[in-house]
């Protein structure tokens, strides 16, 4: 199984520990609309299906804990499969997408790279 990673989760596990035993990881991206939800502690990213081409990697989901990570994303998202485009190669992963409806203070990210919106704001990602 694959992971399609897209916002915060990307700083791998020196960041978020839950993610130890997290496989191989390279660039890719899936179709969707992309937004960025304000938190006292930092930005974080929602994916929702619609137009628009979201950046992010895909990994190897290897030997880590789904349901430590399935935990920390908590009820605002459904880790749902999803097709991602890594280096011209269609391939199936499991991405997590944002339930229900968008805060209304909830930006949308046109170009579909959080990483790259938050350093052109100066914006801080967030963190535990």
């Amino acid at each position: 199984m694959r992971l399609f990673f897209y916002g915060v989760l990307l700083q791998g596990a020196e960041q978020w520990p839950f993610l130890q035993g997290l496989g191989e990881g390279r660039a890719a991206h899936t179709q969707g609309a992309l937004y960025a939800i304000p938190d006292p502690q930092g930005w974080y990213p929602a994916l929702i299906p619609g137009q628009g081409t979201v950046q992010g990697s895909v990994f190897d989901a290897g030997k880590v804990d789904l349901a430590a990570i399935d935990h920390f994303e908590g009820a605002e998202y459904s880790r749902r499969p999803i097709m991602v485009d890594a280096g011209g190669f269609a391939t199936p992963a499991q991405a997590y997408l944002w339930q229900g409806v968008l805060p209304k203070n909830a930006e949308r990210i046109a170009h579909g790279d959080f990483n790259r919106w938050l350093k052109e704001g100066g914006r801080a990602a967030f963190s535990a």
